[in-house]
């Protein structure tokens, strides 16, 4: 048997060790492919289970070098490419992600929805939506049954004003899976969005049946009840969100101005002041306070 014939069945037998120590012992395996990777550092496979191992246990600049180390072996490996652009995603920095994403892309012949979808979600991150958008829509065209596209798409759409075509993304959602509570609520917020507050309700209902706990539902029924003039209810409704979480500025600003429409200044005061606590920098809430503290003194002088 030849030199390099025998040098790659050790490295084989050493990483198969490696797959099957990971089911008791992530060190143990972690050694057994760093052996891979000394015996013969071209064999890829070593890099990727390594760089995972660490990532997942929070070591990622480790994993991100390991991954460049593996990458000056194989400059254009897909596998490694993808991997670092994942870790770099995961790890809320979508602009060299997508540097990646864009070089596994290049040499892919026909690439697979997910590419798109990753670059789409990539550019939605970095605030260019119309990129995102087109990016996204190739996605589905690629997969029509890939949901989290249709979860980024709606959005997307909500950000650049396309309220039915959100509406719809989260419709075609539901059809695959009509307990999907993100979905329900988004619907809700898409239905908001064009003034359907009846129906935006209907939907913030059910995920309330789904998801009691949703302080967020509670506060949006909260607000719609308000914009089609039930006070009372919408009052009751976002007092029953800041109930389940306190810390829910949104609804502690919203309570406050239902109480300012009904005229209850200094109820309204309490609830900012409350809510300024929260949020000490926050500009608007400071001026709403000093406008309403003027408003009550002009009214008592």
């Amino acid at each position: 048997m030849s030199r390099g014939k025998t040098r790659s069945s050790e490295t084989k037998e050493l990483f198969r060790k490696g797959k099957e120590a990971l089911k008791k012992n992530w060190l143990k395996a972690y050694q057994y492919f760093l052996q891979v990777k000394e015996k013969d550092p071209s064999f890829m496979p070593a890099y990727y289970e390594m760089a995972e191992l660490l990532f997942k246990r929070g070591f990622t600049g480790e994993a991100l070098r390991l991954l460049e180390e593996a990458l000056t072996v194989k400059p254009d490996d897909e596998m490694a490419l993808f991997a670092m652009a994942n870790i770099l995603l995961s790890s809320s920095r979508p602009g060299p992600a997508l540097r990646y994403y864009r070089r596994v892309y290049e040499l892919m012949e026909n690439p697979p929805s997910d590419i798109f979808f990753l670059m789409g979600l990539c550019h939605s991150l970095l605030g260019h939506h119309r990129k995102a958008l087109t990016l996204v829509k190739k996605a589905i065209n690629r997969d029509p049954y890939l949901l989290e596209a249709y979860d980024l798409y709606g959005r997307l759409c909500l950000e650049t004003a396309k309220y039915d075509e959100a509406e719809s993304a989260y419709r075609y959602i539901l059809q695959y899976d009509n307990e999907d509570i993100n979905a329900r609520y988004m619907l809700g917020v898409s239905l908001a969005r064009q003034y359907k507050w009846e129906q935006a309700i209907t939907e913030w209902e059910r995920v309330i049946e789904l998801a009691p706990e949703m302080d967020d539902a509670l506060r949006e029924i909260g607000w719609a009840w308000n914009m089609l003039g039930d006070t009372e209810r919408s009052m009751s409704m976002l007092r029953k969100a800041l109930e389940l979480n306190p810390f829910n500025l949104q609804a502690r600003i919203d309570l406050s101005a239902v109480l300012i429409g009904q005229r209850f200044f200094r109820e309204a005061i309490k609830e900012l002041e409350i809510a300024k606590s929260y949020d000490p920098q926050n500009e608007l809430i400071d001026r709403l306070i000093t406008e309403l503290k003027d408003g009550l003194r002009t009214d008592a002088s």
